[in-house]
């Protein structure tokens, strides 16, 4: 979960998905938060609102087996492990477009 080369869906593999996020601000400030900390995160779109995606594990029980270790802001019952493939992951100038 942790480092700083950014997630990469092309690259396969599992990630945690938090809870909803309404405000694109909020989670521009998140994942700056989260980066600062050394902790591999991410964006995507769900609906009108975002999820922070964390981390990049190569199988689903790798993914599980961190759980106890979510940072805080992400913690949720209704986080789950999601595979990568596939995911589009917004970028920062999209955020910052979208928190206009």
């Amino acid at each position: 979960m942790e480092g700083d080369a950014p997630i990469d869906p092309e690259a396969g593999g599992f990630a945690w998905r938090a809870q909803q996020i309404e405000s694109p601000l909020s989670v521009i400030v998140t994942l700056n938060a989260l980066a600062r900390r050394g902790i591999r995160a991410g964006a995507i779109r769900d609906g009108d609102a975002f999820r922070l995606v964390l981390g990049q594990f190569a199988t689903r029980p790798e993914a599980f087996a961190l759980r106890a270790d979510l940072p805080p802001e992400v913690e949720a019952p209704s986080a789950s492990v999601i595979p990568l493939a596939g995911l589009t992951l917004l970028t920062a100038d999209e955020l910052e477009q979208l928190s206009e």
